[in-house]
């Protein structure tokens, strides 16, 4: 199964997301990290294994949200 992974940092002045070769800013961590898992929601949808990971500390990515194995936002 493909897999899309969504690649969520702190830039600068901005977070990012990162995805393959496409790269997205917004404002804030918590914007950024809503975009990301709204379009690996998109992605899972669509038959990818998709999750969400940010950037530690230490430099390290930490997977932060998997679609379906955390509950998609705003669904009961």
């Amino acid at each position: 199964m493909p897999c899309a992974e969504y690649y969520v940092s702190k830039g600068v002045l901005r977070w990012k997301i990162r995805c393959g070769e496409a790269e997205f800013d917004y404002d804030t961590k918590l914007s950024a990290m809503s975009a990301a898992i709204g379009a690996a929601v998109q992605s899972g949808s669509r038959g990818f294994e998709a999750c969400v990971l940010i950037e530690g500390r230490d430099g390290e990515w930490e997977p932060r949200w998997v679609y379906g194995r955390d509950a998609i936002p705003g669904n009961a």
